[in-house]
């Protein structure tokens, strides 16, 4: 039977850790403590990183779409008035919906600093380690119904209804703890087990919470030795972002949301002159991305280029959709999959692709609900 290792962070990554390694029904089978490269030493199976709930902020908000991936793209903004920080300073993340099927109405958006969580991934990635799920503490403490429940552990209270959450300073006066608690409007259970049986609750709790926080730009990907992780690169994932907007920004004209498209264009050319100062009056957003790749090292004028040229392929055909794109540095090769109903769509999306000089390779489509995914690869031409 595999195994699950939970390990429970301190402030920051060279605080040392506790962890346990469970097997899948939640037996206790071992635990150990250290720093993150003996973590990666001991870890068994899959690793969930438990992080302080003080660093990550939960919002309860009313999102209207049509299918999650609009949730998605409409959760930043959902939440944008309620952040003391930019969004482009922070990682946002959408929380399932527990109604199965359910895209909108009250769902509960994470946000965390961008700058926290690639001080985690990046540590992690130095020590050797791979990390399948990184989860605020809060979100392990197990509840029952609508109930809420207060827990206390390594000095820190934790307060946690349903996919809400917050991590309580425990020097706030108890007046203040009682307000938030009647706010919530629910009945609340306090409770003070040891450490040590809280801590396998919570990690009973965290089997299945993977990914948790690593979602977007910090998605676990199969990754061949020869990848590299762009998060964590600055210029690559600069480079990254930038692209994801313009693809998303498609993906809302699609959707009928075309002022939030102006926001993330906008967003993507305030990056890009945060990356190339020099570029002077934007007037073609995708050329210009393509002019100044060629003066960049390989693997980040290739990534560069390729994305440049999925998003202006997929630009004015909202019939596609993007599912993923993942670039191998060490090749030049971009594999990605594009949502399609009819395949005369998909053939012209290859024709646009390669009418811009790019080499593209079918790799198969499989049946996805009522539509079809369509595999590929594309490259520079040699």
């Amino acid at each position: 039977m595999s195994e699950v290792t939970v390990a429970f962070a301190g402030s920051d990554p060279q605080s040392a850790l506790t962890w346990l390694v469970l097997s899948e029904n939640g037996q206790l089978r071992s635990e150990g403590g250290g720093g993150l490269e003996e973590l990666s030493a001991e870890a068994q199976g899959q690793v969930v990183l438990v992080v302080p709930g003080a660093d990550v902020t939960a919002h309860e908000v009313t999102i209207a779409a049509r299918n999650d991936r609009q949730a998605q793209a409409a959760a930043p903004f959902a939440v944008e008035d309620r952040l003391a920080s930019d969004l482009d300073e922070l990682h946002i993340v959408l929380l399932p919906d527990r109604r199965k099927g359910a895209h909108d109405g009250e769902r509960t958006v994470l946000a965390v600093s961008r700058a926290v969580m690639d001080n985690w991934t990046g540590a992690a990635t130095e020590a050797g380690l791979s990390i399948a799920g990184i989860v605020p503490d809060y979100l392990l403490v197990a509840i029952d119904g609508d109930a809420a429940r207060l827990v206390e552990l390594d000095g820190r209270m934790l307060l946690r209804q349903g996919s809400w959450g917050a991590a309580i300073d425990p020097g706030m006066p108890g007046e203040f703890v009682d307000a938030l608690l009647a706010q919530r409007g629910v009945e609340t259970v306090r409770t003070r087990e040891p450490a040590e049986e809280l801590r396998l609750q919570m990690a009973r709790e965290a089997i299945g919470s993977m990914p948790g926080l690593l979602s977007g730009a910090y998605e676990v990907r199969k990754r061949g030795p020869a990848e590299r992780a762009l998060p964590w690169r600055s210029l690559v994932a600069a480079s990254a972002a930038l692209v994801a907007l313009l693809i998303g920004q498609n993906l809302l004209v699609a959707a009928d949301l075309s002022s939030t498209a102006r926001e993330m264009e906008a967003e993507a050319e305030r990056r890009l002159r945060a990356m190339y100062p020099d570029v002077g009056e934007v007037r073609n957003l995708r050329a210009q991305i393509r002019e100044r790749s060629v003066d960049g090292e390989g693997g980040q004028a290739a990534f560069l280029v390729l994305s440049a040229s999925l998003a202006s392929a997929m630009e004015n055909h909202p019939e596609l959709e993007i599912d993923f794109v993942r670039f191998n540095a060490e090749t030049g090769e971009m594999a990605s999959s594009v949502f399609f109903t009819d395949y005369d769509d998909f053939a012209g999306f290859r024709s646009r692709v390669e009418a811009s000089g790019i080499v593209f390779e079918e790799g198969g489509s499989q049946q996805a609900g009522r539509r079809r995914a369509g595999n590929f690869t594309v490259r520079l031409a040699p």
